[in-house]
């Protein structure tokens, strides 16, 4: 009964942790020369970050869909806080989509017109402003090779392809 009422007692004075996580897919397709993103996030983070980001409310609205700002936005956020060197200054980024599932939003991104490259270097530092704790797994596959790396306030870049 004490280890009961011991246990019980801290729950009580232990408070809630909020952990904050996202985790970024990266594939080369190499017919296409292009990267394909997909980056998982809690709804209610990202449109915090976003909305600090734009100093306006944002909303991704889960069953109307949202509006061309909040895209232009999401958009705009990702080229400042996600950021890939090595494969040219053509390339662009290009919304394709996004889905929802209950508390959590994937967003898919295209960069086409990728260069030839020998390195490329990942800057990653979304929902890293408005959450100094946040976590950002970023998974990559190029050439058929699997790595996974950590990013986080005090790690924010990494080489994630190397010819060498």
């Amino acid at each position: 009964m004490k280890l009961f009422f011991k246990i019980f007692i801290f729950f009580i004075f232990t408070p809630l942790h909020k952990y904050y996580l996202s985790t970024t897919e990266i594939f080369y397709n190499e017919n296409k020369k292009s990267i394909e993103i997909i980056s998982n996030f809690h709804i209610d983070d990202l449109q915090k970050s976003l909305s600090s980001f734009s100093n306006s409310s944002v909303s991704l609205d889960i069953e109307n869909g949202s509006s061309k700002d909040e895209k232009r936005i999401l958009i705009n956020y990702f080229k400042n806080h996600f950021i890939l060197n090595g494969i040219g200054n053509d390339s662009e980024f290009e919304f394709v989509g996004w889905e929802f599932d209950n508390q959590f939003i994937k967003i898919y991104i295209a960069i086409n017109k990728v260069n030839d490259f020998n390195f490329i270097s990942c800057t990653n530092t979304l929902l890293i402003e408005e959450f100094p704790e946040q976590k950002n797994i970023v998974n990559v596959n190029f050439f058929k090779k699997k790595s996974s790396y950590l990013l986080d306030y005090n790690k924010r870049k990494v080489i994630i392809f190397s010819s060498n």
